[in-house]
């Protein structure tokens, strides 16, 4: 009983507080092992004070900037009740400190929200990368601090580890400016703006196909509205047809492999079932760095002709991208953290929706998911193209216009998931619908499906 009552005490003292179960269970073993009674209610309070002073520490740079606290409450919504308040993980490297501050995750959704600051200078912006790991979300350049959103998916899609945990890996932290919108000059496109091209060294190479070929920089030099870090240098047509976008980086500024700068609108152009595809080339020229922009856009699938150049007429060509602007910092961010999985109600379908049997129904705060099994050999389909429906016991409903599929194995069984924008509570739920099809729900089975005569 007295165990009880230090557990009973332990929960009530911390409520505030998160603890994986593994981490609470500890302390009650401790707490039982230790025979006497003085040196347990001291082992207690001295837990108790350390768990204070580890909360403390992990939430003193947000609560200390109204700009990252207001947004990480933006970002929660309505979820913020749900959320976990995550302690003690906290891994500094190259003068760069990242915290994981919260998170939320059902077995198949997840987010989770770190704190990056930079404790020796100023290398961090409102766009800083982190090698696609997590996304900045907010930035206070006051506290060199800004709030970065990363991604928990499922098992077999997220960062999970078997234990109940997740696990972050960061190797890359670099500060940089997005931009979108630069236009290109519409008179470049003439079908006659034929400019010199010359061969690139080997190392340039991409495949036994590449000719490596790049026009001849500053042929038509000029500054771009809306440009960071860059002025255009040539652009124009090779003697092959393919137009070319060439830019120049200007000192200070680093234009990353994995981005290409040529917006969308640049592939509506030719035959819908023309092949499409681009290179891109960083080089040195006469101590200047370069990037050149190629299109080699095919007439048809064999690939052997290209568009005739009267095709981009009249067309709006821009740019959009990320452009590095501060130094670049390689190091080992590696931060593993508690899941506290959100409750989730399993309902048995049994039913085939468009062809698709279906097995079971599972409901979280976040999310909808449906669980399939096809026949051996039967064709693979995709119900989360579908919207779906939730309908409440208020009367209410909520509609999620799309949803994923998760791929589990190669027997046939994958998932489709729906997540929500404001939080669900899934005993509240008295029915779904797929599309047309109107499920009601009775505890943890599915009733017989209908057809609706319209979506809600």
């Amino acid at each position: 009983m007295k165990h009880m009552r230090q557990a009973d005490r332990l929960d009530r003292e911390l409520a505030w507080l998160t603890l994986s179960r593994a981490r609470r269970d500890a302390i009650l073993a401790e707490l039982k092992g230790e025979k006497d009674m003085k040196k347990r209610q001291w082992t207690l309070r001295t837990t108790l004070i350390a768990a204070a002073l580890c909360a403390a520490l992990a939430v003193t740079a947000l609560a200390a900037s109204p700009t990252l606290r207001d947004a990480l409450e933006g970002l929660l919504g309505g979820f913020g009740g749900y959320a976990q308040t995550v302690n003690g993980v906290t891994v500094t490297d190259q003068g760069i400190q990242i915290t994981v501050v919260k998170a939320i995750a059902d077995e198949n959704n997840g987010k989770y929200y770190l704190e990056v600051k930079d404790l020796t200078g100023d290398r961090l912006t409102a766009d800083t990368h982190m090698n696609f790991v997590a996304y900045s979300a907010a930035y206070d350049p006051e506290k060199r601090t800004l709030l970065a959103e990363g991604a928990l998916g499922s098992e077999a899609r997220g960062p999970r580890n078997e234990d109940g945990t997740a696990t972050i890996t960061i190797n890359e932290v670099w500060g940089g400016e997005n931009f979108e919108g630069v236009p290109l000059p519409v008179e470049l496109l003439e079908p006659d703006n034929v400019l010199k091209a010359f061969r690139l060294p080997e190392e340039h190479s991409r495949g036994t196909d590449d000719d490596r070929v790049a026009l001849v920089p500053e042929q038509t030099p000029m500054e771009l509205e809306g440009a960071v870090g860059f002025t255009l240098s040539s652009m124009g047509f090779d003697e092959k047809g393919r137009l070319h976008i060439q830019i120049k980086v200007m000192d200070g500024y680093e234009v990353p492999e994995w981005e290409f700068y040529p917006g969308i609108e640049i592939w509506s152009v030719g035959p819908s079932d023309g092949v499409r595809n681009a290179v891109d080339y960083h080089f040195t020229y006469k101590g200047n760095r370069y990037v050149d922009y190629r299109m080699n856009f095919y007439t048809d699938m064999i690939a052997e002709e290209y568009l005739p150049k009267e095709i981009y007429q009249g067309k709006e060509l821009n740019l959009e991208g990320w452009i590095g602007t501060k130094e670049r910092i390689e190091g080992d961010w590696e931060l593993t953290f508690p899941l506290n999985i959100l409750p989730e109600r399993t309902v048995t379908v049994g039913q085939t929706i468009s062809g698709k049997p279906v097995e079971t129904l599972t409901l979280t705060a976040m999310s909808a998911a449906l669980d399939l099994r096809l026949p051996e050999n039967e064709k693979r389909g995709d119900l989360s193209v579908f919207p779906l429906s939730v309908y409440l016991a208020d009367g209410s409903h909520m509609t999620i216009e799309r949803g994923r599929s998760n791929v589990y194995d190669e027997e046939g069984y994958y998932q489709d998931c729906w997540t929500y924008p404001d939080p669900v509570e899934p005993e509240q739920v008295t029915a779904i619908s797929v599309g047309y099809w109107y499920i009601p729900l009775e505890g943890g089975r599915a009733l017989p499906g209908r057809w609706l005569t319209e979506l809600p």
